[in-house]
């Protein structure tokens, strides 16, 4: 309820786009930052991580992701690719070297800074009287809720950029026995279903 109140209040501009997209994929704040939109793929639905932007003693600098297998493609929703592709035509960026313009900038251009994204942050949970919480616990946000969806351990694990599938396991093993019971009781309902006799389409194909 609360993700779903943080994702229905916030606005179409770039900050409200990164923060969506910051709780749809659990993407770091230093990939988003880093984000282009050469490595964005409207049509196709995806984005490319490729280069974190992170800031070390007050200045901002770029570098590859945080590990090898932060490298990596992120699928996202509809609605999301949409808020994308408002975005894009809202900054319509010129010249020949548009498509690697960054994605998250200011009205001038500027890019946003780590700093300035967390401040802002705070903000708009203040604003909606929702419980405070770090930026980077959108991204553990992002996974409970992947893994509550359905999504196994692996891909989760993929969708973080995480270098061992141990590493998910062990960041959110208070989780999984939930979900586990969770998933026991679906399969035994469903079991319990297919006892009780053939279903209408079932019936009408045989």
């Amino acid at each position: 309820d609360e993700a779903a109140t943080f994702l229905d209040h916030l606005t179409d501009d770039a900050l409200g786009v990164l923060l969506r997209l910051a709780l749809v994929t659990g993407m770091r704040r230093g990939e988003l930052l880093g984000l282009r939109w050469c490595h964005v793929s409207l049509t196709g639905g995806f984005l490319f991580v490729q280069v974190s932007r992170l800031s070390i003693g007050g200045v901002t600098v770029e570098g590859p992701p945080k590990s090898r297998a932060g490298t990596r493609t992120v699928f996202v929703d509809p609605a999301t690719v949409i808020a994308l592709r408002r975005l894009q035509l809202a900054s319509r960026p010129e010249g020949e070297n548009s498509h690697k313009a960054l994605v998250f900038t200011d009205c001038d251009d500027r890019p946003f800074t780590p700093w300035w994204v967390s401040r802002q942050f705070q903000q708009v949970i203040a604003d909606r009287g929702l419980p405070r919480i770090r930026f980077h616990d959108l991204r553990h946000t992002s996974a409970t809720l992947g893994l509550a969806c359905g999504e196994s351990l692996k891909e989760v694990s993929a969708r973080l950029g995480h270098s061992d599938i141990g590493i998910t396991a062990d960041v959110y093993a208070n989780v999984l026995p939930e979900l586990a019971r969770a998933s026991a009781l679906r399969r035994a309902a469903l079991m319990a279903g297919s006892q009780a006799g053939p279903t209408v389409g079932q019936q009408a194909a045989s």
